[in-house]
């Protein structure tokens, strides 16, 4: 005996094809939120992107303004260096070397105190000023940042090259054997 299924019997009551303008609303209307919802999300995470960057942007102004302040100081130490080296000459029998020391001793001053507390393009148009107003002392500055530069870098070179070297030694003690 074989048993046919037969389809189920549509009611009145429920019709067999939904309305596709319901449907075709009914999307459309949640695609709006979609829409409205990541707008709002979008809104919120360019707040916090912004709010971040101007947290960031405000420690770097504070970071330069605090090492502005650290540069200003050695400055000053330079100028103070010129003072004392301008002095000595002086009262050495060169007075003439002597007064040009001290002057570059005092427009370096000058320059020390104009840098405390300034922000990277502030330091920039000091700089410039200071160069176009006052060469030689600029030079000055310039060829001691430099003799300091290459003599921090010899001494970091020398201590990586020692402490590199101590290792090999040490390494090699260490498995106790010798190459010699």
């Amino acid at each position: 005996m074989t048993t046919e299924i037969s389809p189920p019997q549509e009611s009145a009551s429920s019709p067999s094809v939904s309305n596709p303008a319901s449907k075709d609303a009914s999307a459309r209307a949640q695609g709006h939120d979609l829409q409205r919802a990541v707008a709002e999300d979008l809104t919120a995470a360019r707040n916090v992107l912004s709010e971040g960057r101007d947290a960031v942007s405000e420690k770097i102004r504070e970071a330069v303004a605090h090492e502005s302040g650290a540069a200003a100081r050695r400055v000053s130490g330079v100028a103070e260096a010129f003072r004392r080296v301008g002095a000595e000459l002086e009262q050495s029998g060169q007075p003439d070397v002597g007064r040009f020391a001290s002057r570059i001793g005092t427009d370096v001053k000058g320059l020390a105190d104009r840098m405390e507390g300034k922000d990277a393009r502030e330091l920039a148009g000091i700089a410039e000023d200071f160069a176009r107003k006052q060469p030689l002392a600029f030079l000055g500055v310039a060829a001691l940042a430099g003799l300091a530069t290459s003599r921090f870098l010899f001494a970091s070179t020398s201590r990586t090259v020692q402490r590199s070297t101590s290792m090999d030694v040490s390494e090699t003690s260490a498995r106790g054997t010798f190459n010699e």
